[in-house]
Protein backbone atom coordinates (compact mmCIF):
# COMPACT_ATOMS: atom_id res chain seq x y z
CA UNK A 1 0.00 0.00 0.00
CA UNK A 2 2.89 3.00 0.74
CA UNK A 3 4.53 1.90 -2.66
CA UNK A 4 0.64 2.51 -4.39
CA UNK A 5 0.79 5.82 -2.26
CA UNK A 6 4.02 6.89 -3.31
CA UNK A 7 3.88 6.21 -7.00
CA UNK A 8 0.32 8.08 -6.72
CA UNK A 9 1.95 11.29 -4.77
CA UNK A 10 5.04 11.26 -6.52
CA UNK A 11 3.52 11.61 -9.57
CA UNK A 12 1.14 14.21 -8.72
CA UNK A 13 3.61 16.20 -6.67
CA UNK A 14 5.47 18.90 -8.18
CA UNK A 15 9.15 18.50 -8.54
CA UNK A 16 10.36 20.40 -5.88
CA UNK A 17 7.85 18.73 -3.28
CA UNK A 18 8.60 15.62 -4.50
CA UNK A 19 12.34 14.82 -2.61
CA UNK A 20 10.46 15.66 0.70
CA UNK A 21 7.82 13.37 -0.04
CA UNK A 22 10.25 10.64 -1.32
CA UNK A 23 12.09 11.25 2.03
CA UNK A 24 8.89 11.28 4.06
CA UNK A 25 7.52 8.12 2.49
CA UNK A 26 10.51 6.26 2.71
CA UNK A 27 11.20 6.92 6.66
CA UNK A 28 8.62 3.74 7.44
CA UNK A 29 6.95 6.58 9.49
CA UNK A 30 3.34 5.61 9.80
CA UNK A 31 1.07 8.24 9.28
CA UNK A 32 -2.54 8.78 8.24
CA UNK A 33 -2.92 9.59 4.36
CA UNK A 34 -5.99 11.42 5.20
CA UNK A 35 -8.78 12.06 8.11
CA UNK A 36 -11.53 13.63 5.79
CA UNK A 37 -13.01 12.63 2.80
CA UNK A 38 -15.57 15.49 0.99
CA UNK A 39 -18.33 13.65 -1.38
CA UNK A 40 -20.45 15.43 -3.83
CA UNK A 41 -22.94 13.12 -4.93
CA UNK A 42 -24.86 14.70 -8.05
CA UNK A 43 -28.45 13.59 -7.67
CA UNK A 44 -31.77 13.59 -9.47
CA UNK A 45 -32.86 16.91 -11.13
CA UNK A 46 -36.28 16.16 -10.88
CA UNK A 47 -38.54 15.22 -7.81
CA UNK A 48 -39.20 10.87 -7.07
CA UNK A 49 -41.89 9.60 -5.39
CA UNK A 50 -42.39 6.95 -3.20
CA UNK A 51 -45.33 5.32 -2.96
CA UNK A 52 -47.23 8.05 -4.09
CA UNK A 53 -45.69 10.79 -1.99
CA UNK A 54 -42.92 13.46 -3.37
CA UNK A 55 -39.51 12.83 -1.65
CA UNK A 56 -39.12 16.37 -0.15
CA UNK A 57 -35.21 15.92 1.10
CA UNK A 58 -32.50 13.82 0.83
CA UNK A 59 -29.14 14.40 2.98
CA UNK A 60 -26.23 11.80 2.08
CA UNK A 61 -24.53 9.84 4.64
CA UNK A 62 -20.73 9.55 4.12
CA UNK A 63 -19.13 6.57 6.34
CA UNK A 64 -16.46 7.33 8.11
CA UNK A 65 -13.09 4.71 8.27
CA UNK A 66 -12.94 4.42 11.78
CA UNK A 67 -9.03 3.61 11.78
CA UNK A 68 -8.38 7.36 10.22
CA UNK A 69 -11.01 9.35 9.51
CA UNK A 70 -12.45 11.91 12.13
CA UNK A 71 -14.81 13.55 9.84
CA UNK A 72 -16.76 13.67 6.45
CA UNK A 73 -19.06 16.01 4.44
CA UNK A 74 -21.43 14.50 1.46
CA UNK A 75 -23.17 17.29 -0.67
CA UNK A 76 -25.94 15.56 -2.19
CA UNK A 77 -28.17 17.81 -4.65
CA UNK A 78 -31.79 16.84 -5.15
CA UNK A 79 -34.52 18.67 -7.68
CA UNK A 80 -32.61 21.57 -7.76
CA UNK A 81 -31.18 22.13 -4.09
CA UNK A 82 -28.20 20.93 -2.77
CA UNK A 83 -27.98 19.42 0.99
CA UNK A 84 -25.23 18.78 3.08
CA UNK A 85 -24.52 15.73 5.42
CA UNK A 86 -22.26 15.37 8.22
CA UNK A 87 -20.34 12.39 10.07
CA UNK A 88 -17.94 12.50 12.78
CA UNK A 89 -16.12 10.93 15.14
CA UNK A 90 -17.81 11.81 18.29
CA UNK A 91 -14.30 12.58 19.76
CA UNK A 92 -13.66 15.53 16.91
CA UNK A 93 -12.02 18.20 18.56
CA UNK A 94 -13.60 21.14 18.03
CA UNK A 95 -16.77 19.29 18.13
CA UNK A 96 -19.57 18.26 15.02
CA UNK A 97 -21.97 21.40 16.33
CA UNK A 98 -19.29 24.09 16.26
CA UNK A 99 -17.84 22.68 12.65
CA UNK A 100 -21.16 22.88 11.25
CA UNK A 101 -22.05 26.28 12.63
CA UNK A 102 -18.62 27.44 10.90
CA UNK A 103 -19.74 25.58 8.32
CA UNK A 104 -23.32 27.23 7.74
CA UNK A 105 -21.74 30.60 8.64
CA UNK A 106 -19.17 30.33 5.54
CA UNK A 107 -21.58 28.97 3.27
CA UNK A 108 -24.12 31.78 4.45
CA UNK A 109 -21.49 34.17 2.82
CA UNK A 110 -20.58 32.98 -0.14
CA UNK A 111 -23.76 32.41 -0.84
CA UNK A 112 -24.72 36.39 -0.25
CA UNK A 113 -21.61 37.12 -1.85
CA UNK A 114 -22.90 35.60 -5.51
CA UNK A 115 -26.39 36.01 -4.63
CA UNK A 116 -28.10 33.12 -4.14
CA UNK A 117 -30.81 32.39 -1.75
CA UNK A 118 -30.42 30.32 1.26
CA UNK A 119 -32.95 28.00 2.89
CA UNK A 120 -32.06 26.11 6.45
Amino acid sequence: MAGALFVVVGGLAPPLLSPALTTLLSTGIDFPSHNLVVSNIPGPTAPLYLNGSRVLEMYPIVPLNPSDQGFNVGAFSYDGIVYFGFDADRELDPPVEEVRGAFDAALSELASAVGVLMVH
